[in-house]
């Protein structure tokens, strides 16, 4: 859940600055690495460039599908904070998940079933566990939208790949003048006057 406030990456980030004295930071991606980075950039007064390449700034599992294998069309703190419980209680969707053709093929069934009875118990576990911290879980998903939001308005230029990508960031209001569409792929006119 706080995987975008990962510090440990603040130190090499810092001393990577300092000796490279970069004139613009270019990120593609920052799951796993820090939001936190944004913010020492900005501070150092660097320019920041971001592709944005999925809806991590967006969604937990960064891919607007929930935990339950549900293509997620909108985002509510609600619904995140439901995804958010399954994550911390259950682990990856991975972890809890298990098919009748896996059975078939493992040859120690009844460790087979034992982990799945295992997996059907911690995700039930997690969905218990939701009633209890649904508060915390909120005010988690609440906080980590508004670092987002924070993200966006220290950056200097957004890109966005494609069109689609770009309207579904559209209502987090970020000032245009920051944002281009820069398509990526092959002109493929270019190739038109090749034969066959």
């Amino acid at each position: 859940s706080n995987t975008y406030q990962e510090k440990k990456v603040l130190k090499p980030f810092l001393n990577l600055l300092k000796d490279f004295k970069p004139d613009v930071i270019h990120y593609h991606h920052l799951m796993h690495l820090s939001v936190i980075m944004i913010d020492k950039a900005s501070a150092l007064k660097i320019s920041q460039v971001l592709t944005l390449h999925d809806f991590w700034f967006q969604c937990l599992t960064h891919q607007r599908i929930t935990t339950s294998c549900q293509l997620c069309a909108s985002f509510t703190a609600d619904k995140c904070s439901h995804c958010l419980s399954d994550i911390l209680n259950s682990g990856p969707l991975t972890d809890t998940t298990f098919s009748l053709q896996s059975f078939l093929n493992d040859q120690n069934k009844i460790d087979y079933l034992h982990n799945a009875f295992k997996k059907l118990y911690h995700r039930n576990i997690s969905k218990l566990s939701y009633f209890y911290k649904k508060n915390e879980y909120l005010n988690i998903v609440t906080n980590r939208n508004e670092a987002m939001k924070e993200v966006f308005s220290k950056i200097d230029l957004l890109i966005f790949p494609t069109k689609f990508l770009f309207n579904q960031f559209s209502d987090l209001n970020i000032d245009q003048s920051k944002i281009t569409l820069s398509s990526d792929g092959i002109n493929t006119e270019i190739f038109n006057k090749f034969k066959r």
